[in-house]
């Protein structure tokens, strides 16, 4: 950053009120707002040499100025005074947690709609990754007379349930020897490892049984397949069509984001660890001009996930920062509890 002390005062002055007005600034409003002596003239010029250099823009030719994305910039990286949540806020978010940390599915879909509502965003969140997850347990459940469900537990909290049907009649004692067969062949295995290979070695041992269990073992291979996946949780979009000043062209784009999971694993795996944020034209993705996006990472068992907000470029990106930093950890240190692992 390379000017002084007033120009910075002057636009931090004209970032916070721009945030909570979402209307240009005019060199009044700053004179009013700073805590040093200087003059409306002095001030119109400082605005205008901040104009110049790219941080704040001008709607009208009498109006005040608002700022640009590079403003934006320069005042997250640079300016932004951290924001300190209340202890009655801190409690209610730990409440609304702790009454959702039964299920670790539970409790993710939870923070998504906590975090959409205590923002006015439009929320993120990811499963973490489970390529270090295990099998737990397989259990079946019989669903019709040659039906029959496969339910597959892992170490890490994820439950994934497959339907399959049987050319023959699927019975109790049938059942029993299924759940009997997998869980001593599969079970503590990683679900990485899960593959046709593995499943030809029960071939090898058993081939009777094998050709038997055929559609198990099918279920089984797509079960793991999908517990493995990422998932995306989104929360709020509704928040976005509500923004002051947001376009519906800009809503349609952001939706169509939205909608590509390959696109927003690029934007919430940036970085492996901490906040990012990316501001209306940077390089995030075509199409998401008119938004910024806030993500972090929450961590368990030396695993992370990702938390975040989408929102009009004007935003409260010092309240956003604190309420999805506290959110992450919080998230972290609830889901360790309920893996019995540490967060």
């Amino acid at each position: 950053m390379n000017f002084g002390k007033r120009k910075r005062k002057i636009l931090s002055v004209i970032i916070k009120k721009h945030i909570e007005f979402g209307v240009p600034i005019g060199s009044k409003t700053v004179c009013n707002e700073l805590d040093i002596s200087v003059s409306s003239a002095t001030v119109r010029s400082e605005m205008a040499e901040l104009s110049e250099l790219g941080y704040l823009d001008q709607p009208h030719t009498s109006a005040g100025r608002i700022p640009s994305c590079l403003g934006y910039r320069l005042y997250v990286n640079h300016l932004m005074e951290a924001e300190l949540l209340s202890e009655d806020e801190k409690n209610f978010i730990n409440g609304t947690l702790c009454s959702a940390a039964d299920d670790p599915e539970h409790l993710l879909d939870e923070t998504a709609k906590l975090l959409s509502n205590i923002t006015n965003s439009t929320a993120i969140l990811t499963t973490p990754p489970n390529y270090k997850a295990r099998i737990r347990e397989v259990q079946f459940v019989i669903t019709g007379k040659r039906n029959a469900m496969l339910i597959l537990m892992t170490t890490t909290g994820i439950v994934q349930n497959k339907l399959f049907r049987c050319n023959y009649n699927i019975t109790s004692e049938l059942v029993d020897a299924f759940k009997r067969v997998i869980n001593d062949k599969f079970k503590g295995k990683f679900l990485k490892d899960l593959n046709p290979e593995s499943m030809s070695m029960l071939a090898a041992t058993d081939s009777d049984m094998f050709l038997l269990m055929s559609p198990v073992l099918n279920a089984l291979m797509e079960a793991t397949r999908e517990a493995l996946e990422i998932r995306i949780k989104v929360s709020g979009e509704a928040n976005l069509l509500s923004a002051d000043g947001f376009e519906s062209d800009d809503a349609i784009k952001v939706f169509k984001f939205l909608r590509s999971k390959k696109d927003m694993l690029k934007i919430l795996f940036t970085r492996e660890r901490g906040m990012s944020i990316f501001i209306g034209e940077e390089d995030l993705h075509p199409g998401l001009g008119a938004v910024s996006v806030i993500t972090s990472r929450y961590i368990v068992g030396g695993r992370s996930g990702a938390i975040g907000v989408i929102g009009p470029v004007r935003m409260d990106y010092s309240g956003l920062v604190a309420r999805i930093e506290y959110l992450s950890g919080a998230v972290g240190g609830w889901l360790g509890r309920i893996l019995e692992i540490d967060a």
